[in-house]
Formats: C-alpha cells, sequence, structure tokens
C-alpha cells in the first residue's frame, strides 16, 4: 500500500517589495492554517517518508510549518511550480517510500485531487482545493509507478476553515 499527502500551499499574500509570484510569501492566516494543518497531521498518525515541494517561497513555508520530523526526506524543485497533473503524477511516479507529502500549487493540485480518486469516491471530496486543503489517498500498489487516475481511496480530506471550527 502506498499513501499520498497531497496539499495545496498556505494561504499567500503579495506584500510590497515582491515582485513575483514564485517570492510571495505566507500570510498571517496562511502561516496558522500550516501550524493547524501540521497538527492535524501529527495527530491523525499521517507521517510521511517523503516531503516533495515547490521551491516557490509559499510552499516552503508551508512545509516548514508543517512541524514534519527532521529526518523526513525534502525535495523541493521548480518543476512543481505551477505544475499541470501529468507533471504531478510523473512526480508521484517517481517517489519512494510508503508515505509522501506532495506541496504544489492549483490548479495541478485540485486537477488530480480531483482524478485520483476511484470513480465514484469524489463525492466524498468537496471537489476544490482552497489554500491549505489536504487530502490523504490509499493506493493499493507496491509500486508508485502503478498509481494511475481513477485508482485511490480516499482517507481523509481537510480544508483550514474545517480545522478553524
Amino acid at each position: 500500500m502506498r499513501r499520498l499527502i497531497l496539499m495545496r500551499h498556505a494561504k499567500a499574500g503579495w506584500p510590497a517589495g515582491v515582485s513575483t509570484d514564485f517570492d510571495r510569501p505566507l500570510d498571517d492566516k496562511g502561516r496558522q492554517d500550516a501550524v493547524s494543518v501540521g497538527q492535524w497531521l501529527v495527530a491523525e498518525g499521517y507521517r510521511p517518508d517523503l516531503a516533495l515541494c515547490s521551491a516557490s517561497r509559499r510552499t516552503s513555508e508551508t512545509l516548514s510549518l508543517l512541524d514534519i520530523p527532521t529526518d523526513v526526506k525534502r525535495i523541493f524543485t521548480d518543476r512543481l511550480y505551477l505544475a499541470h497533473r501529468e507533471r504531478l503524477l510523473a512526480h508521484i511516479h517517481g517517489a519512494e517510500g510508503t508515505t509522501v507529502l506532495l506541496i504544489a500549487h492549483n490548479p495541478g493540485v485540485n486537477e488530480i485531487a480531483n482524478l485520483l480518486p476511484r470513480a465514484g469516491l469524489t463525492a466524498q471530496y468537496s471537489g476544490a482545493t482552497p489554500p491549505g486543503a489536504t487530502l490523504v489517498l490509499a493506493f493499493d500498489v507496491d509500486d508508485w509507478k502503478n498509481v494511475h487516475w481513477d485508482s485511490g481511496e480516499i482517507e481523509a480530506h481537510i480544508t483550514p476553515r474545517m480545522l478553524a471550527g
């Protein structure tokens, strides 16, 4: 079995002096939301073996606030920045370990969140990935290369708003 923790970065701002989308930092709400999602991951026992993260500032900051143990391997790559669904799936196919955390951006995250669950299960998922949204999927496969569209079981789905009450 393989487990994917799919997350859209937390809420970002666009403060004065920041000239590119890539360099946008989390805003105060985004930092608070990332901490809340991290606490939820720990409470639910979702500990990744590997974290795949877009190299953008807002995704990197999101990962740093999740309180993932320091021994978890982290890969930051520009190739996940605004990546489309096929590129995200290719990164999943190249993953190692049994539980992988993938932090990236919409629209790619939203697309794969709606394409990876088995047909009929998307009704369990709201279909939207606001900032900080996290979807946990389980796949009955021995190798990440065998993960395909319509093949995952939804284990959990949360948003920062759901965690706030």
